[in-house]
């Protein structure tokens, strides 16, 4: 769970599958001796895993097409100038024609929401 984006809902599902009847399956890259991981790594607690199963790390994928990045759990900060620009094409054109109109409907509808509201405690001016 170290090197895992989004894992807060681990815990949540593993409660949810034990109070439902089911078993908790926890699969890892390797086993450690208790007492020595960092608190913080630990997202479920062993009193609530059934059974461990020992893969090897190709089979831990941290999202689909990368096997692990660390930028995406936190772990480095990538530089806005280091990520490079996508080629003027086909996709990028298709991107920004669905960008743009909704960049522009949230501008419409902060309009709508924040300067036509009176500020809190002041009763609306006609």
């Amino acid at each position: 769970m170290a090197r895992r984006r989004c894992g807060n809902q681990h815990l949540a599902i593993a409660q949810a599958v034990r109070n439902s009847g089911g078993l908790v399956l926890a699969q890892v890259e390797r086993l450690s001796a208790a007492g020595t991981l960092h608190p913080q790594h630990v997202r479920i607690p062993g009193i609530m895993v059934d059974a461990i199963i020992v893969a090897p790390s190709d089979q831990h994928q941290q999202c689909f097409g990368e096997d692990y990045n660390p930028a995406y759990c936190g772990d480095v900060r990538i530089l806005f100038e280091s990520i490079l620009s996508l080629p003027m094409d086909e996709r990028k054109i298709i991107g920004q024609m669905d960008f743009v109109p909704q960049i522009a409907a949230n501008l419409r509808n902060m309009d709508k929401r924040v300067f036509r509201k009176a500020p809190m405690g002041l009763p609306p001016t006609s």
